[in-house]
């Protein structure tokens, strides 16, 4: 595998932001950008970007805010806090501007994106028109599942933790604690446990990556982002082709809103992999092959890269 480059840029708030960049040793034939879900950080992707990199393309990826090395919101660095989701959108601007296209060898990049990371991505393509071919999406964040709550109950927890100035506190049911310890059996997230314990793995070796549950104030966020994208003509205005990949045992995010949005986008194709949960990229070896596969005729048949 190849090493990952570190680096840090200013937010335009002066939050430290982390990136990494993978180069493929040979020949680049294109670059992604790759786009992580909540509470991920870049060396969770080490084996994704060795894929890529296999296919003749580089890799630019960074830590959101909040999460991973990037800066943390809270002076409790273990809540999973955002003020607002346009601020991934600035970040990511600026990463893509400052960072990813000057250290480029290419004027235009493939966006891999999955669950938040893919949500983040339809309303960048949408908000801001950049430089971008096409975009794959793994296990979109469209809208979230309200289990044990109804949405509306979650909507008004969040409406009221705002006029209570709490949208710091967590959510009910979700710690800090939460981050560790996690069990494979039962878990909702992949079939693979190799793969399911390398997260643990790399959060022992660096506890900084550690992360737990989310604010009120994320849930707020998170709510009022889906109703962006979800609004009456705004994902009818996307026209880069999309690729969405979708988890036929999702239980992380909501698979019908997955669905119903891909019917409205003007350019996609969908994807259902039997067998797999919500963390596709992160799936066994024969369920992770069907999405390589879907990646490469999708790109290959875009022209993106010869190899």
């Amino acid at each position: 595998m190849n090493d990952m480059q570190n680096g840090f840029f200013p937010a335009a708030d002066g939050l430290k932001l982390r990136y990494g960049i993978w180069r493929c040793p040979s020949a680049s034939h294109g670059t992604v950008l790759l786009l992580n879900g909540r509470k991920e950080f870049l060396e969770k992707y080490q084996e994704v970007a060795s894929r890529l990199n296999s296919r003749g393309l580089d890799v630019f990826g960074m830590d959101w805010r909040g999460q991973g090395l990037s800066g943390r919101m809270l002076e409790d660095t273990l809540k999973g806090h955002v003020n607002d989701f346009d601020e991934y959108m600035e970040d990511l601007e600026l990463f893509l501007s400052r960072v990813v296209l000057p250290k480029s060898r290419h004027r235009q990049v493939t966006i891999l994106a999955h669950s938040m990371g893919a949500h983040m991505a339809l309303r960048f393509l949408r908000e801001y028109d950049p430089p971008v071919q096409r975009c794959v999406l793994s296990a979109p964040m469209i809208d979230i599942r309200s289990n044990p709550f109804s949405k509306a109950v979650i909507r008004w927890l969040a409406r009221s933790a705002s006029r209570k100035g709490r949208l710091a506190e967590y959510v009910p049911g979700a710690r800090g604690g939460s981050r560790l310890h996690k069990t494979f059996s039962g878990n909702l997230l992949t079939s693979d446990k190799k793969r399911f314990f390398r997260e643990q793995a790399a959060i022992e070796a660096e506890p900084g990556l550690a992360l737990g549950g989310v604010t009120q104030g994320w849930v707020s966020a998170a709510l009022r982002s889906i109703d962006t994208l979800l609004r009456k003509g705004y994902p009818e205005k996307i026209d880069t082709p999309v690729l969405l990949a979708v988890a036929e045992k999702e239980l992380i995010v909501c698979r019908k809103a997955q669905l119903r949005l891909a019917r409205r986008l003007p350019h996609s194709r969908v994807l259902v992999i039997p067998g797999a949960r919500h963390e596709i990229l992160m799936e066994r070896d024969e369920l992770q092959q069907i999405f390589w596969d879907a990646f490469d005729d999708f790109i290959l048949s875009q022209g993106q890269y010869s190899g």
